[in-house]
This record gives C-alpha cells, sequence and structure tokens, in this order.
C-alpha cells in the first residue's frame, strides 16, 4: 500500500490489504476538469503528488477557489450519505500522481473498514475546517501573506522548490487581482525570497518564505516545510514576468 497518501497511510494493515484490489494507480494531468459542478462523480482520488484545485461556480459563471487539495487529502464523495455529485468544479493544477477508487466502492468500503471512515470523516472535517480558515484568512491577511502561505502549500505537496504556476492560477487561487499579486510577487523578488519568470516559481529561501506567510497556513500544515531541508539558492537577477 502506498504511504504518500496520508490517508491511506493512515489505515490499519489489513485495511490497506483489503482496500489495495480496489485501487487504480493514475496520473492527473493539469490542467484536466476531472468533474463538473453537480455531476456524479465516477471516482474518489488520493492524491500522492501534485495539485486539485476545488471551485465554485456563481451563477454568472465566475470561479473561486475554496480550496486545495494535496496527498494530505482525498477528493471524493459525503461519505456520509450515498450521494456522489460534487458540488465543486475539480481541476488539476499541478500534474502528479493519485490512485483512484470508483465511488460505489469506496462508500462500500466505509461501511466494511472503520479506520478509513474514521479516517475520512477526520479528513472531511478538517476540509470544512481549512475553507472557513480561509474565508476568514482573506479577510484578515495581506495579499503577501496568503501569497507566500499558498507558496508553501503547493511545495509542501510536491517537495520542490521549482513549479509551474501561472499568474491566472494563482490570482484565482487567492481571490485576487492579477495586480495584486503581481506587487506580491514583486515584493518576495525584492526580499530575494523567490523568483517567478513566465509562470515558473523557483523558492529561494524557505524559512523567509514561512516567516512571511500568514498562521492559516501554518495551522493547516501537518507536516512542517522545515522538514524539507530548506537552502537558500544562488540568486537570480533578472526581474520576475508574470504571465
Amino acid at each position: 500500500m502506498p504511504a504518500e497518501n496520508r490517508i491511506l497511510a493512515s489505515i490499519p494493515d489489513h485495511e490497506k490489504r483489503a482496500l489495495l484490489p480496489k485501487l487504480e494507480g493514475i496520473v492527473l494531468r493539469k490542467p484536466e476538469v476531472i468533474c463538473e459542478t453537480e455531476q456524479f462523480s465516477e471516482y474518489a482520488y488520493f492524491p500522492t503528488g501534485g495539485l486539485l484545485s476545488l471551485l465554485s461556480v456563481s451563477e454568472e459563471g465566475d470561479l473561486r477557489e475554496i480550496a486545495a487539495v494535496t496527498r494530505e487529502g482525498f477528493i471524493g464523495p459525503p461519505i456520509l450519505s450515498d450521494a456522489a455529485s460534487c458540488p465543486f468544479q475539480i481541476v488539476v493544477r499541478i500534474t502528479g500522481r493519485a490512485f483512484r477508487i470508483r465511488t460505489r466502492e469506496l462508500l462500500r468500503a466505509c461501511k466494511e473498514l472503520p479506520g478509513l471512515q474514521a479516517a475520512l470523516l477526520e479528513q472531511t472535517q478538517e476540509f470544512v475546517r481549512r475553507v472557513c480558515a480561509r474565508v476568514a484568512c482573506h479577510h484578515s491577511h495581506t495579499p503577501i501573506q496568503r501569497l507566500s502561505g499558498w507558496l508553501l502549500t503547493v511545495r509542501r505537496a510536491i517537495d520542490a522548490d521549482d513549479f509551474e504556476l501561472t499568474h491566472e492560477t494563482l490570482a484565482l487561487s487567492l481571490s485576487l487581482d492579477r495586480s495584486i499579486v503581481t506587487r506580491a510577487a514583486l515584493e518576495l523578488y525584492n526580499r530575494r525570497i523567490l523568483s517567478y519568470h513566465n509562470g515558473h516559481v523557483t523558492i529561494h529561501d524557505v524559512r523567509a518564505l514561512q516567516a512571511t506567510a500568514c498562521s492559516c497556513e501554518q495551522a493547516s500544515s501537518h507536516g512542517s516545510d522545515s522538514e524539507l531541508s530548506p537552502t537558500r539558492r544562488d540568486r537570480t537577477t533578472a526581474t520576475p514576468r508574470l504571465s
């Protein structure tokens, strides 16, 4: 049983053995949409890398990110009912591997495997807490704090200091205008914390990014970014361009 997904790694060994034959390893590729709003979700997903974005779609068609899901969580139906429709649009933001299981199989497994059900319930509660914290964060913290926290979330999800993120994705994820994201990214660049060029982010100073990030990101982390050997790299002299 893979240990990369926190939920799958947390359940008892005998439940892992029972669940393993039902899991299928796949690659989720950016910018794939794996579920549309209010559609039947045929599969549930347990990411082991990459990052998924849950988007709320307004009546006017505007998109707003509700939460990001990484290897610490899962994408699936409400496990307290047999409902399988998805209230969000789910988009792959960063390509990564995942395990998927048919929705009906997961609901059946929850009735047979109490450890799995408890782990999914705990994660569902954590998801609600994070969504509430994000709403409060939007009103309480500066754009540079929020950008720093979100970049740490991405870094932890993929175990890398270099990754691709378009300016559009950053603005959507933070619910900010592109001009505000530009100013926040330039401030981080001027502090020599990161560089951003043509949609490519390179973090140079993880500890400084942690110090800049809002407390919401730190509280939502199940693992410490300091465990990933933060380093100070050679600085780039090019002005970051936000595309």
